[in-house]
C-alpha cells in the first residue's frame, strides 16, 4: 500500500512539474511576440539583430519572432556552444 501511495505521489509530482514547465515554455513564447510586437512599433521588425540585413520573409514565416538571419543565428549558436 505504502509503495501504490508513493508511486501516486511521484507521479503527481511529476504531473505538476510538466505543467510548470509548459507555462514557463509559454510565458518565454509570449515574451518573444511582445518584444518583436516593439521591433515591428519602432521599425525594427524583419531586421537583423547582428548584421541589420533584412531576416528573408521565409524565415520570418517559419518563426515570426525571429530575432537575427539565419547565418547570424548560426554564428550567434555556434560561439555559444563553444562557450558552454
Amino acid at each position: 500500500m505504502r509503495q501504490a501511495s508513493q508511486a501516486l505521489t511521484k507521479q503527481r509530482l511529476n504531473g505538476l512539474l510538466g505543467a510548470l514547465d509548459a507555462r514557463e515554455r509559454e510565458l518565454r513564447e509570449l515574451a518573444l511576440i511582445e518584444a518583436a510586437r516593439a521591433r515591428a512599433a519602432e521599425g525594427g521588425y524583419g531586421l537583423c539583430a547582428d548584421c541589420g540585413e533584412p531576416i528573408p520573409f521565409d524565415r520570418l514565416q517559419a518563426n515570426p519572432t525571429a530575432l537575427r538571419c539565419a547565418a547570424c543565428q548560426g554564428r550567434r549558436e555556434k560561439l555559444h556552444a563553444v562557450a558552454s
